[in-house]
């Protein structure tokens, strides 16, 4: 790098300095998380069970059919991985998707890299929350995680017709009911090998009733891939 490209490189990270993806406090350029979330994050062991994503020994399989064919998520839904997501939800904190994709590609690459996928979408919202919010966070990760990936992201696969109750509001029981007719697919989806992205897997229901919307559309098939992973503690 020349002079004048290092001092171009010097102060573009003085006016954007690198912040923790987890605490949001400022961290050396070369990081993406400060040492002591690092330290707190919580990943999901290597030894899963690939239809629920959960740890083998927690597997939640017989709790939910799931239609989907397999799920990774890297991290549990708590501590510094918690606060991670939520920060990027919740006060769009876009920087933090560089450390949700990397995780979530390298789980991908690791579990289903014998899939070949022809898309990537995500779990949409309704426009009137796109717009309430000013952003939407399910897209914009699927988008980098379909670049980091080098395939097509399609955000107009699945689209939320109605407007249901928060999923966190409702226990496992009602979860499923509370998704029912609430997606479409588009029939682009057909014949297609879909990943379905989403930032959160609690039950799975939301990505159970997406997934049979674009099976229905004609899809080929159906994997799914989160941020964070609700713990199955046997409840």
């Amino acid at each position: 790098m020349t002079k004048k490209g290092k001092a171009s490189d010097a102060l573009l990270k003085f006016i954007y300095p690198r912040r923790c993806a987890c605490c949001n406090e400022l961290i050396n350029y070369e990081d993406l998380v400060c040492k002591e979330c690092d330290a707190s994050i919580r990943f999901v062991p290597e030894n899963r069970c690939l239809k629920c994503g959960q740890e083998k020994k927690e597997c939640e399989c017989h709790r939910l059919n799931y239609i989907f064919s397999g799920i990774v998520a890297p991290f549990y839904n708590q501590d510094s991985s918690k606060k991670c997501v939520y920060g990027y939800k919740f006060n769009k904190r876009l920087y933090v998707a560089e450390f949700l994709t990397k995780y979530i590609c390298r789980d991908i690459e690791n579990y289903f890299d014998n899939v070949k996928f022809d898309c990537v979408c995500q779990v949409p919202m309704t426009a009137l929350d796109s717009r309430k919010r000013d952003f939407d966070h399910s897209a914009y990760l699927a988008k980098s995680v379909a670049a980091n990936l080098g395939l097509k992201f399609d955000s107009k696969l699945l689209k939320k017709v109605s407007d249901n109750k928060p999923q966190h509001k409702m226990n496992f029981s009602e979860r499923p009911l509370n998704v029912k007719g609430v997606f479409a697919a588009n029939k682009k989806a057909e014949g297609k090998m879909i990943l379905l992205i989403d930032d959160i897997k609690t039950t799975g229901a939301t990505l159970n009733e997406c997934t049979k919307q674009l099976l229905l559309a004609g899809a080929k098939d159906v994997y799914c891939a989160a941020a964070l992973i609700g713990r199955n503690r046997g409840l």
